[in-house]
């Protein structure tokens, strides 16, 4: 333990005698607002001005001076200073206070909210894979029905008291001493990461605006990190993996700060090059060669008669593919270098956490590989910034709802291709031999270079946490905080699973505090049914009741915060803005010429003198309160210092201070609220959108279960059949043949039936799909109807598809689309289906 602790713990323990002759603090205080002072101060004073008041010639200890011992000339005057207390506004301290409290308001909605918003995209994540194998038959439909059940979870399950306490004590342990969620962190694997990742990040540090919780949070990524270099053989192979420790800082980035700045940042330019269904960013030839051909025979109808298949070389060699590849290669740097340079004029709105959480990835990489240069360095900060955070939204915006319905694989496609730029500039990685197509936008890794280097230093350029987490250990003895905590059964049986599996590298032999505890909670339950799976709330209790302060004045615990973003230096502490609330009170009730002392101490002693011999109870009660919270802040080492003078005069000056700078803390806290605000907004935003999705999969589930046909709305294109377009139309097996649709038949099928064959396309219900029957001599042919989906032969086309395969035939996907599209149609629908490949 440091000096201050030592001097902190001997304060408390000799400081019974503090309050002999009065009650607690919180007795005092409670009777003295009790009291009206402007009633009952006030015309009291006219009594003890006449009987009792000195002159002010006559000091506090009753001598005679000729003048009073003012500071030096440095400082202002104590009564100039009562006199600024005096003149006070006590409505801007109504409005700041007002604006802390609707802060805290929107802060327990975005604690909640961030919470609810990642297990929805867990489960909508579950739920989609889900519907795939039920598409493909492999598993029932029951399967999927019970996932999205579990989102109807709300009910509170109940624990037995004895097991409750226990548990409690241990989570305690667990939350304020972060090395064991960091030593957990690193042996979670499979199904058992994303209930570990929420419990940690949303549940246990969930409030990202309270300073303590953050601080701990990130002391956590802190002992994660030191361990992954520690172990690490070389840079490359730091956070690639999908683990425990990747997916923590993942959700911690994506939390309701870091979300609002990618929305800042990224919605609008994204917006721009999603909206652009026309673009196409694909550089390699051979793929667009083959784009070429499709577009040629989808806009024509007619066959390509060149060369189909032709080698990289070939295809890098043809004018058309070259003039595409070079304007399409200056049009993808250029919405790169817009993306870059957005973020990089953004650095100061990244939140703390991430900027220091870089910080610490930049000091452990030239601690741990003192011989990496800068660059290398710098790579390890961008393979988090951008890895982790900027281009996963790059690629999959419609994800955050950045941007309405669907991406085309064409678009996801383009999307890629501006993340792969980043991506490699932010690891200073060239392209090469893997991607030789991309070789030449090298150009823009190079000139791009020094613009992410200055990124990176000013985003490393935040305070140390250390600091901070030892104010926090302070404060945290003077506050009895209420924590609780809401985790489902599941999570607490995880939880409780892996202290019992990991207790001795949690414990060893030198804890055995917390191998007791474990010991206590018994054999782990476990997992159970969604239908079991309720939520509790338990509190957090230490095991060993710890002494604080408001334990012993008696001082309610309501009336002492959790440590909060308005908690961040001494004269945050409650006990100091109790002292500076009585100060006022005390400026405002004396005449002016009371306060013309030398000191603040001097003044207390004239009114502690003059109200006891007048017998003015009000008066006593509200001085003598002032003193004693006085002396304990003074024990606590709470009172500011003021050049060698009496820590009450720096006290005075503190609260003077402050009462001058309210207007600017006014406008700084109401900026704050309307930053949350903004935040809040922007994660209920996406909530509402999860919430869309699920009822969107709820209804799909429900067609399917009804035997309906079920298309999920948002995956379908934005196309309807035109009122005038023809409801089905025949076509003979020879027109299919000479046009190219039809490719090949089956030799085992006569050739002189195909030939008096006609096909008739008929639409359905679902303007994706058309069904086609052959018939022959008005009798049915030996040919079986065929489905024909639209959206399957677009996403065959985007895949560079040629053919298809059906039953006897093989046909030509990019004719069999131009085939539909002018005969099922108009012009301008079909314009739309091919821009949305």
């Amino acid at each position: 333990m440091d000096d201050s602790g030592k001097e902190f713990e001997n304060c408390i323990a000799n400081d019974a005698g503090v309050s002999n002759r009065r009650d607690s603090f919180a007795a005092i205080l409670s009777k003295y607002n009790t009291l009206n002072v402007s009633a009952a101060v006030k015309p009291g004073w006219t009594q003890v001005r006449q009987k009792t008041i000195p002159k002010p010639e006559i000091d506090g200890r009753g001598e005679t001076a000729t003048k009073p011992a003012h500071p030096s000339s440095a400082f202002p005057t104590t009564r100039h200073l009562f006199d600024k207390l005096r003149e006070s506004d006590s409505n801007i301290d109504e409005e700041i206070q007002r604006c802390h409290d609707e802060l805290r308001t929107i802060r327990q909605e975005i604690i909640s909210a961030s919470r609810s918003n990642f297990i929805l995209e867990r489960e909508l994540d579950t739920i989609d894979e889900k519907i795939k194998l039920l598409v493909k038959n492999r598993i029932s439909l029951q399967d999927v029905i019970s996932s999205v059940q579990v989102s109807d979870r709300t009910s509170t399950g109940l624990l037995d008291p004895k097991k409750r306490a226990a548990y409690e004590h241990v989570l305690y342990t667990l939350q304020s001493e972060p090395i064991y969620f960091a030593k957990l962190a690193r042996v979670v694997s499979g199904n058992q990461i994303q209930s570990f990742v929420q419990t940690v990040v949303f549940d246990f540090y969930g409030d990202q605006y309270d300073t303590r919780d953050e601080r701990l949070l990130l002391s956590l990524f802190g002992h994660i990190l030191h361990a992954e270099f520690s172990s690490a053989l070389s840079m490359g192979s730091l956070l690639r993996a999908n683990t425990a420790v990747t997916n923590m800082m993942t959700a911690y980035s994506r939390r309701g700060p870091g979300l609002s700045i990618l929305s800042d940042i990224l919605s609008e330019p994204l917006k721009r090059i999603t909206s652009e269904t026309s673009l196409d960013l694909e550089l390699n030839p051979v793929a667009v060669y083959k784009d070429m051909i499709s577009q040629r025979e989808t806009e024509t109808g007619q066959s390509f008669t060149g060369p189909r298949d032709c080698s990289y070389e070939e295809c890098c060699k043809n004018p058309e593919v070259a003039e595409l590849l070079e304007s399409r290669r200056a049009r993808l740097i250029e919405l790169a270098t817009d993306i870059l340079q957005r973020i990089c004029n953004n650095v100061e709105h990244v939140p703390y956490g991430m900027r220091w959480i870089c910080k610490k990835l930049k000091d452990l990489s030239t601690h741990f590989f003192p011989g990496a240069d800068n660059r290398r360095v710098g790579s390890m900060v961008g393979g988090y910034i951008y890895l982790r955070f900027f281009n996963p939204v790059v690629v999959t915006p419609d994800a955050l709802d950045f941007v309405r319905g669907k991406v085309s694989k064409k678009m996801r496609r383009n999307l890629i291709l501006i993340a792969k730029l980043l991506q490699n500039l932010s690891n200073d990685l060239k392209f090469g031999e893997k991607e030789p197509y991309m070789t030449e936008c090298n150009s823009f890794i190079e000139s791009s270079r020094d613009m992410l280097d200055r990124y990176f230093e000013r985003l490393v350029d935040v305070n140390d946490l250390s600091t901070q987490l030892a104010m926090d250990k302070w404060l945290e003895r003077t506050n009895r905080r209420e924590t609780q905590i809401q985790v489902s059964f599941n999570q607490l049986f995880l939880l409780h699973s892996l202290l019992e599996t990991h207790i001795d590298l949690l414990c060893g032999d030198d804890n055995p505090s917390l191998r007791h505890q474990i010991m206590q909670l018994g054999p782990a339950p476990k997992q159970l049914k969604s239908q079991e799976n309720h939520t509790v709330g338990i509190e957090l209790h230490p095991y060993v009741a710890e002494f604080s302060v408001d334990a012993l004045t008696g001082m309610p615990r309501e009336r002492v915060p959790s440590t909060d973003d308005t908690l961040q230096c001494p004269d945050g502490h409650p006990l100091f803005q109790d002292a500076a609330r009585l100060l006022v009170q005390l400026a405002q009730a004396i005449p002016p010429e009371l306060s013309d002392r030398p000191c603040l101490e001097s003044v207390i002693q004239v009114v502690q003198e003059s109200s006891s011999h007048d017998g003015n109870e009000v008066l006593s009660t509200l001085v003598n309160s002032l003193s004693d919270v006085l002396i304990t802040l003074k024990r606590m080492l709470l009172l500011p210092e003021h050049n060698g003078c009496c820590p009450f005069d720096g006290f005075l000056t503190s609260v003077c201070d402050s009462i001058e700078s309210r207007e600017s803390r006014l406008e700084a806290v109401s900026q704050r609220r309307m930053l949350a605000s903004k935040v809040c907004s922007t994660i209920l935003s996406h909530h509402q959108y999860l919430d869309s999705r699920l009822s969107l999969y709820r209804q799909y589930l429900d067609n399917v279960r009804s035997g309906r046909t079920a298309t999920l709305a948002s995956d379908a294109p934005n196309v309807s059949r035109s009122k005038t377009a023809p409801m089905r139309f025949k076509i003979s097996q020879t027109e299919l043949e000479s046009s190219g649709v039809i490719i090949a038949v089956d030799p085992d099928v006569r050739r002189g039936l195909l030939k008096k064959t006609s096909f008739t396309f008929t639409a359905t219900s679902n303007p994706n799909q058309f069904m086609v029957t052959a018939l022959y001599s008005k009798a049915r042919a030996p040919l079986a109807p065929i489905l024909i989906d639209l959206e399957e032969l677009l996403d065959m086309q985007s895949n560079n598809q040629v053919t298809i395969n059906v039953p006897n035939m093989v046909l030509n996907v990019n004719l069999l689309i131009y085939l539909i599209n002018s005969k099922f149609l108009a012009a301008h629908y079909s314009s739309r289906l091919l821009d949305s490949r």
